[in-house]
């Protein structure tokens, strides 16, 4: 049983050609982009929680490195209570 294309009706099948909208997209590359864009940097603020975040994560953290149930979600809120300091 062939399978048919709900909006133009063509066939999806085995063999069939496939049509214009299902044709592999080039890349950005390929059309020869500019050079990459710069790499952002980090806020004050994110850095003091990053920090804040490491120092705290031992806390919620099990001993083979996974997190507590609802360990991730405590330390998060904690490194923004401490970083807002």
């Amino acid at each position: 049983m062939a399978n048919f294309c709900s909006n133009c009706g063509a066939s999806l099948g085995p063999g069939a050609a496939t049509p214009e909208i299902y044709a592999p997209r080039t890349s950005k590359a390929a059309k020869g982009t500019t050079a990459p864009k710069p790499k952002r940097k980090a806020s004050a603020y994110n850095v003091r929680y990053g920090k804040a975040m490491k120092r705290l994560s031992s806390k919620y953290q099990k001993k083979g490195g996974g997190w507590k149930k609802g360990g991730y979600r405590a330390c998060v809120k904690a490194a923004h209570k401490a970083a807002r300091r």
